[in-house]
């Protein structure tokens, strides 16, 4: 899982989005499931973890994922960045997503964050 169905499996949002956002290896071509986006493209190991039995995006690219897919996301990184990660792991993980798909929206969001942090 990624994106906002990542974040709620890390308890960073009060409810499941209704499609489930899965992210997979680019060679593989998945079956098409109702209520679930696939997105194909690798991900670092780092940047992956389990998590009761399923394999999810790592809390640190989770909460840049869901700030861009949030229809108002800028402030789901503030509140992230105060209780489940740190701004060093965000950084990183942006730095691994930059040329892909969202990574100058989750940018722009990123120095937002770190422009609103005491």
């Amino acid at each position: 899982m990624s994106g906002p169905a990542a974040a709620y499996s890390h308890g960073m949002l009060d409810r499941a989005p209704d499609v489930v956002e899965v992210t997979v290896p680019r060679r593989h071509d998945p079956r098409a499931q109702p209520d679930v986006s696939v997105r194909r493209r690798d991900i670092a190991a780092t940047d992956q973890v389990g998590l009761r039995d399923i394999l999810l995006t790592e809390r640190a690219l989770a909460v840049l994922e869901t700030a861009v897919a949030l229809p108002d996301g800028s402030a789901f990184p503030d509140r992230a960045l105060q209780r489940f990660t740190g701004f060093d792991a965000v950084h990183r993980a942006h730095c691994r997503m930059i040329g892909r798909a969202g990574s100058p929206a989750a940018g722009r969001l990123l120095v937002a964050a770190a422009d609103r942090s005491p």
